[in-house]
């Protein structure tokens, strides 16, 4: 003879525990991994050789580190929101960097420029970037971490 076995869930029950104290519980355990990426995250210079604010390196990646509520699964994501997260994470091929804009150049500062002379403004149509052949999982690090 088969047994039958059957649940029948409080679905008002339920979702005051899945929005009280789980969803506190998931939302702290997201801010823990948020806190520990931003340590782990790298942090380059925040002026470049010759001495301007860079606008795209430095501190940024560290403080786009944020956590938000999941739109489609419930709990909670940490995202780092700037354009070259992935690159640094995952680690990237050797790429072509070229201006958004159609005849204008690009612009930044090397160490040592061609003269010799320190630090000097390059401009150029394009550049070959090297890529970054080696990942710096630093949000995997910081997961891995909080789940100690």
């Amino acid at each position: 003879m088969a047994s039958r076995i059957v649940f029948k869930v409080n679905q008002s029950g339920l979702n005051a525990l899945l929005n009280g104290p789980v969803d506190t519980y998931m939302r702290d355990k997201a801010e823990l991994v948020a806190q520990i990426a931003r340590r782990e995250a790298p942090v380059g210079p925040d002026t470049n050789p010759i001495g301007e604010r860079r606008r795209r390196t430095g501190p940024r990646l560290r403080d786009s580190i944020i956590v938000v509520p999941s739109r489609k699964r419930g709990g909670y994501e940490i995202r780092a929101t700037t354009s070259y997260a992935a690159a640094v994470h995952q680690g990237s091929r050797p790429h072509e960097i070229k201006p958004r804009k159609a005849g204008t150049l690009l612009r930044f500062a090397v160490a040592e420029g061609k003269t010799g002379g320190g630090p000097e403004v390059v401009f150029a149509k394009k550049v070959n970037h090297p890529g970054h052949p080696e990942p710096n999982p630093f949000l995997l690090r910081a997961l891995r971490q909080a789940l100690r």
